[in-house]
């Protein structure tokens, strides 16, 4: 016989974790009032109104920061332009809605609700990229030739107007059905190309399985949601523009960037060792990068590997600099490049910095000071504000698993076993979505094991399993 759990409201579970943390919920009125009355500097700007960009984001999104448009040049040269909401141009540097966002730093992202980084009446309103609607932008054009590489770019600020918002699903049915969108037809080759370069480069990219929650009324549901191709191809245009953006900066000696320690040898000895364990091929002479782009996360020894890939991602930064060239290693491991966040200003507080660092430097014109003296302090409130954010969507994902597990407490489940320590083991189970690590699990990493769920703890997050014989 089943018992079912419910001893705690979730939602209550989900506001404790955020004031635990001190995220900071309510705007104080000054900024409030400044992000309603905010308009665009009066500044030149191009008119690029006639380019046919086009969105794609998650269609309960409404701060929408980027807006494409894919042009061909023939011999299979594409140009990219890519626009980017002119946030710096709403923010008067030092008053009140600047100071609330160096509190903040970044948008969080809980089950419940999201934690703006700046007030809505200006992320989902006058700053946002919504169809239909004249917006400032920063535009990065750049050109790439059939192979993906960087042939020339420029940046400007513009006046544009998407012509029409996409979610992900949408788009990935249309090239399934080869009927892509005009502005996004050339999405494919675009992203292929880049990802093929990615590789070559020693790009790590690793395609674990994402949980997506779902709510109607007061019951929450988990969702599995793979990741798409039109997804990869995506970001792979915001990885193009971050890391010319990053180039430009260290060419001018002065901005901030986004950073991951290459992976030592032995970690890397390591993971080969996993593979090995797990029955994976791996040739001697071929990169991490190389053999992650092609193992497959719905077979359970591959995405074991890449549960075990994680540990070469570690130790995540921001480095910011204003003296010339920052020295030592200033690459971003899993990019394998210099690379910058650039592309998210309504959600990311460093990236209307870097935008504005970007568009100075197209024109040939100074850096502005109020960036150039904050480069340190937007870096350091980052680094802090971004591990906030992560432990808190962590914390709440977890809680959120054992609410859910709570009615099917005695049901038992497969479970794929990811990773082993000593008597417990990290376990990912399809439906409901669920990867937590449980204790008295014994078995080797990409094995497949019968759990049974014991017992839920919501408010730590914790699920008790025992394993089935």
């Amino acid at each position: 016989m089943h018992r079912r759990v419910r001893a705690v409201q979730i939602a209550e579970v989900f506001a404790a974790i955020r004031q635990e943390a001190d995220i900071p919920l309510e705007f104080p009125a000054e900024a409030v009032s400044e992000a309603t009355e905010a308009q665009p500097a009066d500044v030149e700007r191009e008119d690029l109104r006639s380019i046919p960009f086009v969105t794609i984001d998650p269609p309960d999104a409404f701060d929408l920061d980027q807006a494409m448009a894919l042009e061909s040049l023939g011999d299979g040269r594409i140009r990219l332009r890519y626009a980017i909401a002119d946030l710096g141009s709403f923010v008067q540097p030092g008053g009140p809605l600047d100071k609330e966002a160096r509190r903040r730093g970044i948008t969080v992202y809980c089950p419940d609700r999201r934690v703006p980084l700046h007030p809505p009446a200006l992320s989902e309103g006058a700053g946002s990229l919504l169809p239909g609607e004249e917006r400032p932008a920063v535009v990065f054009e750049i050109d790439v030739d059939g192979d993906g590489g960087e042939l020339r770019w420029d940046v400007r600020r513009a006046m544009v107007r998407s012509r029409e918002r996409f979610d992900y699903r949408g788009v990935q049915a249309a090239f399934d059905t080869d009927d892509p969108p005009e502005p996004l037809a050339l999405l494919r080759p675009f992203g292929e190309a880049r990802i093929r370069r990615g590789i070559e480069r020693g790009a790590i990219t690793l395609r674990l399985p994402e949980q997506e929650a779902a709510r109607s009324g007061d019951r929450w549901t988990l969702l599995n949601r793979p990741q798409m191709e039109a997804e990869r191809w995506n970001a792979e245009v915001s990885l193009l523009t971050g890391m010319v953006a990053a180039e430009m900066m260290v060419g001018e000696g002065t901005g901030i960037l986004r950073t991951l320690p290459r992976p030592t040898s032995d970690a890397i000895g390591r993971l080969r060792g996993e593979a090995k364990s797990l029955g994976i091929a791996w040739n001697a002479d071929e990169a991490p990068a190389g053999i992650l782009a092609g193992l497959d996360p719905t077979r359970p020894r591959q995405l074991a590997l890449f549960e075990a890939a994680t540990r070469l991602l570690r130790g995540a930064g921001y480095l910011g600099f204003s003296d010339g060239e920052p020295s030592g290693d200033i690459e971003h491991a899993g990019v394998a490049a210099r690379y910058a966040h650039v592309t998210a200003p309504l959600r990311r507080l460093v990236d209307r910095f870097t935008l504005a660092a970007c568009v100075a430097i197209a024109a040939d014109e100074p850096i502005p000071s109020w960036v150039g003296e904050a480069t340190d302090e937007v870096a350091e409130t980052m680094q802090y504000t971004d591990q906030r954010a992560g432990q808190v969507e962590g914390r709440c994902l977890s809680a959120l698993e054992a609410w859910v597990m709570g009615e099917r407490v005695g049901d038992s489940f497969e479970a794929v076993v990811l990773n082993v320590e000593a008597d417990r083991a990290e376990i990912w189970i399809d439906e409901p979505p669920i990867m937590t690590w449980a204790e008295g699990v014994r078995a080797k990493p990409g094995q497949v094991v019968e759990v049974t769920v014991r017992d839920v703890d919501v408010i730590r997050g914790k699920i008790r399993f025992t394993q089935d014989d």
